[in-house]
């Protein structure tokens, strides 16, 4: 039997053979051998059983680097993955692995952190990486020495290196948290960063690659802080006190709130029974309101760094699926004075595939009040800033143009923008923030004690009495102004208008009205005591015209433009101290809301 040719340290990492060679050698099945074993009298047998295949040999340097120049991310891993015995081997090499081989490595890495279709064979080769002990030895020590070969070889690309490290560092705190907090050889990269600048090494920016390693670094220590939390038992979080009063916190959101290791305070709402106080409530609610707008944006941004950070992996323009509106090339024109201060002007690239076949009369994108998140385009959003839509106009956002303003943004900065002609990369958050801001700073408004029906609301008291005014109004209210129009046939178009001037569907009223239910309401929380009550010639005395009873049987519905539920929810509205009306889409729930106000206001006087 022929023995394996043995095989040279150049054959090992790549040297020594021309390709056509090496890949000949390459597909060579390398024959089991058979071991001999000895028994207890000293003899020896051979074994088919005990056939043990020679372990698989390191990938060689051609091999990965046709890997990383693959024509797309996906052909690259699935290659990779092919080979993942090699490269495991390569991977848990007992001898020190070439600067040019390791580079090679580190890209093959990368590419498997990018984002891409196939993912599970990226885990596998990324839990490769993990199982090898890679991290902790041939990756420490190559990290250790980088200054120095920056200083032997020109073409050492160290900035590109420490960009590409941090990189992996981040997505292996995501993917592997806890498993591999303890191996992430950060620490040696901050000091090698630390040096290379020094020296004047960097070809980047290296503030861009500081603001990598710190989001690094917080996000793993966020990890160490779980462990450790965890080994200490969890504290249950709705007992937690608040870090701030919370009408402190910003609506905005800030750079802070963006990170991917970001983990706010927050507390469940209460479902089964009572809060503890008025604070209690209101700390859960605006807490857990401001981050349902922020959530959407967080992942969105995420999304968007992978896909920056998969760009420079290859030349290929594989394009990912966003979850938030990217508008590129963004510029700050000039200022705009308007009716409620300064604003600015800005402009997008309408020629970008992402907005290119958008139809700015019929979309609704860039609303008036959409939160909107800038960065350079260098920074991917590691520093952003914010601003919301002050302004559109259809005609103007064909050009790519529309008036924001900033917020919380000096004004040197934005000065030093218009001047410099600085490029932004911009997007637009899923939640429409302006339905969220109003309600946001309404809450914090709120002063302690000052909550109305915080005895139902907080308490969760069911004790619904009758309100304050029952005693002046006995029952009577002014109901001029929403069956007035009845005389004149002219109902309906009046509750349409009602409707429109709300922003709602045209049909959303007719189909209330034709069939639509409100949500049943306990008779006992709408019954009506009118034990009391006197005949309704006496307790019409002195009233105005226009005034009726609410309590009176013959009150008829038609009158009002109600349907059954709907009228049973106005009675009770008018006659409880509180009362919660609901109902699916299109069953009339502001339209009777808006009569309610309405009814109330005009009996006001009394």
């Amino acid at each position: 039997m022929r023995r394996a040719r043995k095989r040279s340290h150049g054959d090992v990492y790549g040297y020594g053979k021309t390709d056509s060679k090496r890949r000949a050698r390459d597909s060579l099945e390398i024959a089991p051998k058979r071991r001999c074993i000895t028994d207890e009298r000293g003899g020896g047998a051979w074994t088919g059983e005990a056939q043990r295949r020679e372990e698989p040999r390191p990938l060689g340097y051609k091999a990965l680097e046709e890997i990383c120049n693959s024509d797309s991310i996906e052909d690259g891993i699935v290659d990779l993955a092919n080979k993942s015995e090699r490269f495991g081997a390569l991977l848990k090499s007992k001898t020190e692995i070439r600067p040019d081989l390791m580079k090679l490595v580190i890209r093959a890495i990368h590419l498997c952190c990018s984002p891409n279709d196939v993912r599970e064979n990226a885990q596998r080769l990324l839990r490769v990486v993990i199982d090898s002990n890679f991290l902790c030895t041939h990756l420490s020590s190559f990290i250790n020495q980088m200054s120095y070969n920056s200083e032997l070889h020109d073409h050492f690309l160290s900035s590109d290196l420490v960009s590409r490290l941090a990189e992996i560092f981040l997505e292996f705190l995501q993917r592997f948290g806890r498993d591999v907090v303890d191996f992430i050889p950060l620490a040696q990269l901050r000091e090698t960063l630390r040096d290379l600048k020094d020296k004047s090494l960097l070809h980047e920016d290296a503030d861009l690659l500081e603001n990598k390693i710190l989001q690094v670094k917080e996000y793993r220590d966020e990890l160490i802080r779980q462990k450790i939390q965890s080994a200490r038992g969890q504290e249950d979080e709705s007992q937690l006190t608040p870090p701030e009063n919370f009408r402190d916190s910003s609506v905005i959101p800030k750079a802070e709130d963006l990170k991917i290791y970001s983990k706010p305070f927050l507390r469940v709402n209460v479902v089964d029974g009572s809060y503890k106080d008025q604070e209690h409530y209101l700390d859960v609610q605006f807490r857990l309101l401001r981050e349902d707008f922020i959530l959407p944006l967080r992942d969105g941004i995420r999304q968007l760094q992978k896909d920056y950070r998969a760009l420079g992996t290859t030349s290929s323009s594989h394009n990912h699926t966003q979850d938030v509106q990217v508008y590129r090339d963004v510029t700050v024109l000039y200022p705009v004075c308007s009716g409620k201060g300064k604003v600015y002007r800005i402009r997008f690239d309408t020629s970008h595939r992402s907005v290119r076949r958008v139809k700015w009369d019929k979309c609704k994108l860039l609303k008036f009040g959409s939160l909107l998140c800038l960065s350079q385009s260098a920074d991917a959003f590691y520093t952003p800033l914010f601003a919301t839509v002050e302004n559109r106009d259809p005609r103007d956002l064909c050009l790519g143009e529309l008036e924001v303003r900033f917020e919380h943004v000096q004004l040197e900065d934005l000065n030093r923008f218009m001047e410099e002609k600085e490029k932004f990369d911009m997007v637009e958050s899923p939640a429409f923030f302006e339905s969220y801001r109003h309600v946001l700073e309404g809450l914090k408004e709120i002063e302690p004690g000052e909550l109305p029906f915080h005895e139902h609301i907080v308490k969760c008291s069911r004790d619904v009495g009758v309100p304050d005014y029952e005693n002046k109004t006995e029952g009577f209210f002014n109901m001029s102004g929403i069956i007035e129009d009845e005389a004149e046939g002219t109902v309906a178009p009046q509750r349409k208008i009602m409707v429109d001037e709300l922003m709602l569907e045209e049909d959303s009223v007719d189909s209330a009205c034709a069939s639509g239910e409100l949500a049943p309401i306990p008779s006992d929380s709408c019954s009506i005591d009118s034990n009391n009550l006197t005949s309704d010639g006496d307790l019409a005395k002195g009233r105005p015209e226009g005034f009726v009873n609410v309590y009176d049987p013959q009150l008829g519905r038609e009158s009002l433009g109600f349907n059954e539920s709907q009228m049973r929810a106005f009675k009770m509205a008018l006659t409880k101290r509180f009362a919660v009306i609901q109902g699916p889409p299109g069953t009339g729930k502001t339209y009777v809301g808006l009569k309610i106000a309405r009814v109330l206001l005009q009996s006001s006087l009394l």
